[in-house]
């Protein structure tokens, strides 16, 4: 029925079918929903066909086709789908809503699977393979009570009437979509025909572009060429807003930060290939470079395998942008030569052994990555710094030690750390900016008689435990408050006593909050 659906659109051409038995047609007894079913489950033995000339072209439920394609293998066609839905067949036309309790119904999908229960979680769902009519067959004779099946293949068999109902589920991008394949040798007569039907001619482009580290001034020139032309931007929390608007195209913003996403990357991969499938020029806008640590693999992967076309324009990544605006060499002759770029937020810090190791997106994991780096082996005098708004007006360095910031809990985001020898060149002609903190211990009346305060780390001002109450203003409170780097609190008790004395707006003053013989919670919000 496929190759009809084909080639009823060229009457003129006359054709040979050769059938050919794939492999997920000789083993129907194995499920879709098997773990162990490989890409080409039902493309293997056609494309064997063709790249050993016995076929012209093969023609597949575009959504078959494994990603990437084997090599010496291109798509030269896809078809216009006409239902992408999902149906439900039963014996006697009942809906989802009216089967049984304990009804058996039949799919080859996990997905679909999920989604069934998360409708009826009474029913039982059956792995099931085979043809359409196979199928179907196992629903008159009883083996099961109703079937899930994609509407277009009930239509292309004259089936149609056998749905009892569409079903309200999200279904795969090409489903009902037909993709015609031949070697990459085909002969250019070959192509040219079946290029008449390719939907693909109208499909627009996506573009990942990386917006730099956040000066707009850094964007690449071809980066704003693309912006310019651009009928829709998707943009995220790394690039600037307000410099987008110069722009004529439609901005939708898609951006992710620390537990707090505005969609998931499930979800702007599809907005992504809507929008190309509609004609659009599409930019996915990244902060940094679209290659590193910004899922942009990902949303490659996702539009090659539905079919779009995907270009990647580089952009300066936060962390060579580092280098440059600080004049921290990331290498350096006789001192660094080897560098390491790590993501910071990882559950489990890693500890690379390259002599500089710059962590993206570490800021609440700062105490965490310097004790991992000190347990792994570096030195406690190991130079640090820690790098806030690259390349903005408001970036700023904070120089310091892994000894130091073991002890540091960093709120200011985005931030990058970066470690190594290589820091000691910019830390010693800049001592006024070296990280020195001066510590505050404060103290309510009944901790003062029973902690003892060990927190004597090499270049800490401490000043001993000491009870505010005796301050006599807020704005002489703010004054006192605004002399101290760190705040360590010992104990539950001190933590309280602190916020009976400091307001919110008074405690915004704090730079960092250092914790020392703790795990008090209530610490990370103050």
């Amino acid at each position: 029925m496929q190759v009809e659906e084909v080639m009823r659109h060229f009457p003129q051409v006359a054709y040979e079918l050769i059938k050919t038995e794939s492999f997920g047609d000789k083993h129907k007894e194995v499920s879709l929903m098997d773990k162990s079913v490989t890409t080409d489950f039902f493309t293997r033995e056609l494309d064997s066909a063709l790249l050993e000339g016995r076929a012209d072209i093969a023609i597949h439920s575009a959504k078959d086709l494994p990603y990437p394609l084997p090599t010496g293998i291109k798509v030269i066609a896809l078809t216009e789908s006409t239902d992408k839905s999902d149906s439900l067949v039963t014996r006697n036309g009942k809906t989802l809503a009216e089967l049984p309790a304990h009804s058996r119904v039949g799919t080859s999908s996990a997905l679909r699977k999920a989604e069934l229960l998360a409708l009826r979680r009474d029913i039982d769902v059956i792995p099931i393979s085979g043809n359409i009519e196979e199928r179907i067959a196992q629903v008159d004779n009883g083996s099961i009570d109703a079937l899930i099946v994609a509407s277009c293949a009930l239509e292309r068999l004259g089936l149609g009437h056998r749905a009892s109902e569409r079903l309200p589920f999200a279904t795969h991008p090409l489903q009902g979509n037909l993709a015609i394949t031949a070697s990459s040798d085909v002969s250019d007569e070959i192509e040219s025909l079946f290029s008449q039907i390719d939907i693909r001619k109208s499909y627009g482009k996506v573009t990942l572009v990386g917006f730099g580290p956040g000066d707009p001034e850094l964007i690449t020139v071809k980066g704003m060429r693309i912006l310019e032309q651009a009928d829709a931007i998707f943009y995220d929390d790394l690039t600037n807003a307000s410099f987008l608007m110069q722009f004529k195209a439609e901005k939708i913003y898609v951006g992710k930060r620390s537990k707090k996403h505005s969609h998931a990357q499930d979800e702007i991969n599809r907005l992504l290939h809507s929008a190309a499938i509609r004609g659009e020029r599409v930019v996915r806008l990244k902060g940094g470079d679209a290659m590193v640590f910004a899922h942009g693999r990902e949303e490659i992967d996702y539009l090659k395998s539905m079919m779009v076309e995907v270009e990647v324009v580089p952009g300066i990544s936060s962390g060579i942008a580092l280098a440059s605006l600080t004049q921290i060499p990331l290498t350096h002759r006789g001192m660094a030569r080897s560098v390491a770029f790590v993501l910071g937020h990882s559950a489990k810090p890693q500890t690379p052994e390259a002599d500089t190791l710059l962590y993206y997106m570490g800021g609440e994991k700062v105490s965490e990555i310097a004790d991992a780096l000190l347990k792994a082996g570096r030195k406690a005098e190991t130079p640090a710094a820690l790098v806030t708004n690259v390349s903005l007006p408001e970036q700023r360095e904070i120089f310091s030690t892994l000894g130091e910031l073991r002890y540091a809990v960093f709120r200011a985001t985005p931030v990058l750390i970066i470690v190594g020898e290589v820091v000691r060149l910019e830390s010693r002609s800049h001592h006024q900016r070296v990280y020195n903190p001066k510590i505050l211990l404060p103290s309510s009346d009944d901790a003062l008689k029973s902690q003892s305060y060990e927190l004597r780390t090499p270049g800490h001002e401490v000043t001993e435990p000491t009870a505010f109450r005796n301050i006599p203003t807020p704005d002489a409170r703010k004054q006192d408050l605004d002399k101290y780097d760190k705040v360590v609190f010992t104990s539950p008790s001190t933590v309280e006593a602190f916020r009976s004395i400091y307001t919110d707006e008074e405690s915004r003053h704090l730079l960092m909050i250092a914790k020392e013989k703790t795990t008090y919670e209530t610490i990370q919000t103050i």
